[in-house]
């Protein structure tokens, strides 16, 4: 995990892909996700499997986020490409 200094704090930087595709519960997500003090949340958006795939070769989360309403069958092969490509242990 990399560390910013802003102000004479050392804030931490937070890498957080959301997966998810409902509007409404992401934004939940979000300004819950911007209330995190002393760190700066940098986020990532993925809304079905494709994109997931596609962010996870560009960016390197630090947590993953995933809504459970996706559906079974796009929750269930969102997880098992997660720990297919995992490099560190995913809690669930």
């Amino acid at each position: 995990m990399e560390f910013m200094k802003t102000n004479a704090i050392q804030a931490k930087l937070l890498n957080v892909l959301v997966v998810g595709n409902n509007p409404i519960e992401l934004s939940k997500t979000f300004e819950s996700l911007s209330q995190i003090k002393h760190s700066k949340v940098i986020t990532e958006i993925a809304f079905d499997l494709a994109s997931l795939i596609e962010r996870l070769v560009r960016f390197k989360p630090h947590y993953i986020l995933i809504d459970d309403n996706l559906g079974k069958v796009e929750l269930k092969l969102a997880v098992m490409t997660l720990l297919s490509n995992r490099k560190q242990s995913i809690s669930l």
